[in-house]
């Protein structure tokens, strides 16, 4: 069995790797504008995500339980209802697609991720958010 931290490091590394594979192909002449934007959307969501692996890392997290961890946005992927479910903290609600908004100018930072737990929380409570 390997250690949680081996298993982040690793996990950053193949992180980097798509980036780096990510950003060749977003900068090539090849790519339709129209998959220009999904490649920008995708970059800055694993942007988002080796942040999120690097800070795990960085605070030495290894138990699923950790809140350094749950406190992040995830998509899990369910098999049995061909559904997508979008989970954080203690919140777990069915993803719809929703709009992730205006992709040229979408950034993720440490408040985004704040906002998103507000909301998620709130949807949780059935408190309702906009």
């Amino acid at each position: 069995s390997t250690s949680p931290n081996k298993e982040l490091k690793h996990l950053l590394e193949t992180c980097l790797a798509n980036l780096e594979d990510l950003a060749s192909l977003s900068n090539s002449t090849a790519v339709p504008a129209t998959k220009q934007l999904v490649l920008t959307a995708l970059l800055t969501l694993d942007v988002h995500g080796r942040d999120v692996i690097s800070s795990l890392l960085k605070k030495e997290v290894s138990s699923e339980n950790d809140f350094d961890w749950i406190r992040h946005l995830r998509y899990y992927w369910q098999d049995d209802s061909s559904s997508c479910s979008l989970i954080q903290c203690f919140a777990s609600l069915c993803y719809g697609n929703e709009y992730l908004g205006c992709l040229p100018r979408l950034v993720l930072t440490p408040l985004s991720e704040r906002c998103y737990l507000t909301l998620t929380t709130a949807m949780k409570l059935h408190l309702g958010g906009s």
